[in-house]
């Protein structure tokens, strides 16, 4: 993933959604509701309410409830999906625009490699990811271990390693999820170009970038 401005502005600029979206589901939704409620009622509900039979009624008002539900979640989606195919095209042109822009020769970007673990530090798995003919390579350890054994050795791999970084989330939640948000949303924040996730067992190919 890359983390520079002209990503930033260009998703951004596609994939915020924008706030007219909502109030148009909403109002849909609701003149579809009333023709739909007003001809169900008159057709086939009004002799129930007539027979005032509580548990009828319950019954009639919990079915309408469901069926508005599913209602409103459709047609969400069909409003998602037309509002996709309609920006289809302009994301196509974007990613066009930043293909064509034009790079120094001494650009080098900054990868990291953002290896995950929680209670389950395979320290072989990580020196063979860390084996890269990309000199621009950071390694960074993001461990939420709770496990002492596992923590001991992963504080044993970065002494051996004085040039990987250990980051561990102190609040320690949602494992390796919770130290990969922390970090990226945190002190990780505009330290990369690009980064890739490693899990604990994962083996990666010893070329980042040719």
């Amino acid at each position: 993933m890359a983390q520079n401005s002209t990503t930033t502005d260009r998703h951004s600029l596609i994939f915020r959604t924008k706030p007219t979206v909502y109030p148009l589901i909403l109002i849909i939704w609701v003149i579809l509701m009333i023709f739909y409620e007003w001809y169900v009622f008159k057709d086939s509900y009004h002799p129930i309410w007539e027979s005032k039979i509580r548990w009828d009624i319950l019954l009639v008002l919990v079915n309408q409830i469901f069926v508005g539900l599913f209602f409103f979640y459709g047609i969400g989606n069909l409003v998602f999906a037309f509002r996709y195919r309609h920006i289809k095209k302009r994301e196509a042109q974007a990613e066009q625009r930043v293909l064509k822009m034009p790079l120094p020769d001494d650009w080098r970007p900054k990868f990291q490699l953002l290896y995950t673990t929680y209670n389950d530090f395979i320290p072989y798995a990580l020196q063979q990811c860390m084996e890269q003919n990309y000199e621009n390579t950071e390694t960074v350890i993001l461990d939420n271990s709770k496990n002492p054994e596992y923590i001991a050795m992963v504080d044993q791999f970065v002494k051996n390693h004085p040039g990987v970084k250990l980051v561990r989330d102190s609040n320690n939640k949602h494992a390796k999820a919770g130290n990969l948000n922390n970090y990226l949303n945190g002190v990780g924040k505009g330290t990369y170009d690009y980064f890739v996730i490693l899990d604990s067992d994962e083996l990666l190919e010893d070329v980042l970038l040719q």
